[in-house]
């Protein structure tokens, strides 16, 4: 071979070389350019921290995965991007979604995460609304496109995480899409098999804490009443400084709600420490002042209401709820209508419950439930109605003591139970940095 020759080659292999070193970075896929499909609209988000770019994904759903419909709904995720080739946690929240949020265990695993709003919130309505298609085997379509279409450039592992009814939503997908993800970690998933749980009352004031812990709760309750007056007062005062419209209730409807929705928040949002509920003989406004802190009035407010139907709806009719107990105050409430705690009140719309979605969950569950984590708080009185899993899978259950719905991952005593876990579902090694 002459030097010519010898140098030809030599330039030949030495570009080889680079194409071959290169050719990921350049045929790494753009998130921006991959408007594709049912993408409708691709824009930069508000950076959060540890992470390389954010993206705001408008997607074009069906109204109806099943069937021919040109009916269409907009529904809105977040992509939070650290590298193609990492896991990807999807958090299925359940609910509407007007800003990205950070996630724990995406930050754990150093990997991407999507947060994703949920169906007839905000504006992932259709046009006309048909309250028929707000259902959890419409919305784990939903999600399976979003997944489907992610993994399109992202080549990790998928896990999908949810908390409270986004929590039980991530186990709806699971069942209707098991190959989509490799593993899946929920918080405080309940299930519940009629429309009114009656495990959650029994929870509240016969199991939750000690004897002498749901008494505090109970009297509380007591001192609102005899001091009714003057706490509708303060309720009243309150409410002049939220600039937001109550015309759905009245004062006596509002305190009437709080007073008998207090021991359900109570265990549910707070640490759990009787100390902070003020004891007998103080004033009225130190009570209005506690039971607003428990339960926000602006809950109460037209805007809320309005936004938190879609969820009501839900609750009414596929996953149920909880009635107020108040027979312990009928010397306060005499003959009182009890109002409900599901404030969807839709003219005119069936909210038949169907236990038929988790009686199939639960069967599915029991049988393939595989690679699932359920996490639930001690004193949160959704753990009434705790999954936990059947023998015959290899899923495990933690409920984290005195815990509460707000707990996090890093709060599980044995957590180097869910890293092993992890590491086996995921194929790749998880440690925690906590």
């Amino acid at each position: 071979m002459n030097l010519r020759s010898y140098k030809l080659h030599s330039n030949i292999l030495f570009v080889a070389l680079i194409f071959i070193v290169y050719l990921p970075v350049f045929t790494q896929p753009s998130i921006e350019k991959l408007k594709i499909n049912k993408i409708v609209k691709i824009t930069f988000d508000k950076e959060i921290d540890g992470y390389e770019k954010t993206y705001k994904i408008l997607i074009k759903q069906p109204t109806d995965h099943f069937s021919n419909s040109s009916k269409k709904l907009i529904q809105c995720f977040y992509l939070s991007h650290r590298g193609f080739n990492k896991p990807t946690v999807v958090t299925i929240i359940g609910y509407g979604a007007r800003r990205n949020r950070g996630c724990e265990l995406a930050d754990q695993l150093d990997a991407n995460h999507v947060y994703i709003a949920y169906r007839y919130f905000g504006n992932a309505t259709p046009a006309i609304m048909d309250w028929s298609y707000m259902n959890v085997k419409q919305a784990a379509a939903d999600h399976h496109e979003i997944i489907n279409y992610l993994k399109q450039f992202y080549t990790g592992p998928f896990i999908t995480r949810g908390g409270s009814k986004g929590g039980t939503d991530a186990l709806y997908h699971k069942m209707f899409y098991p190959d989509d993800v490799d593993a899946t970690v929920v918080f405080f998933a309940p299930l519940s098999f009629k429309k009114y749980d009656d495990r959650i009352n029994k929870f509240i004031f016969n199991d939750v804490a000690t004897e002498k812990d749901r008494q505090n709760v109970i009297d509380f309750q007591s001192s609102l009443c005899e001091k009714k007056d003057s706490i509708k007062s303060e309720i009243q005062y309150m409410l002049t400084n939220i600039k937001v419209p109550f015309t759905k209730f009245t004062i006596d409807d509002i305190f009437k709600f709080a007073l008998l929705e207090y021991p359900f928040s109570f265990w549910q949002w707070s640490d759990g420490n009787k100390k902070n509920i003020p004891g007998k003989g103080a004033s009225a406004k130190l009570l209005a002042m506690h039971l607003s802190s428990v339960i926000p009035f602006i809950a109460l407010s037209d805007p809320l209401i309005e936004s938190l139907s879609p969820a009501g709806y839900q609750m009414a009719t596929q996953f149920g709820y909880y009635e107020f107990e108040s027979s312990h105050l009928t010397n306060f409430l005499n003959n009182d209508e009890i109002p409900s705690p599901n404030l969807f009140n839709k003219a005119g719309v069936d909210t038949t419950f169907t236990p038929m979605y988790a009686n199939n969950l639960k069967e599915w569950l029991d049988a393939k439930g595989n690679n699932i984590i359920y996490i639930y708080g001690e004193n949160d009185p959704w753990t009434a109605a705790k999954i936990t899993p059947s023998s015959t899978t290899n899923s495990l259950l933690f409920v984290i003591p005195n815990g509460n719905h707000t707990s996090k991952l890093k709060d599980i005593p044995e957590l180097y139970k869910v890293e092993q876990a992890l590491t086996e579902w995921i194929n790749q090694e998880v440690v925690f940095s906590y």
